[in-house]
């Protein structure tokens, strides 16, 4: 398996990670903040001239990250640490 099939079937296979019993507001903040790494990204893949396999693992990863960062979200709310 090539290395982009293995690192394709990596993110695959990876678990959703569980969110913490308790959230504050710095952890959010940093998940918030790794969001934007999205364009850094974009122009790597770009200046590489990337697959559209390449493009179709990064929309999945930034699926993922946007859902986990929203998930945090919702539970300082049930936890009412924001209002």
């Amino acid at each position: 398996m090539g290395k982009k099939k293995a690192a394709e079937h990596e993110l695959a296979a990876e678990p959703v990670a569980e969110q913490p019993s308790t959230v504050n507001r710095f952890d959010f903040e940093q998940k918030f903040l790794n969001t934007w790494h999205i364009t850094d990204d974009v122009r790597l893949l770009s200046s590489r001239q990337a697959s559209p396999a390449d493009w179709e693992a990064l929309a999945k990863l930034y699926d993922i990250r946007f859902d986990d960062t929203f998930t945090y979200f919702e539970q300082m709310i049930r936890e009412r640490k924001i209002q």
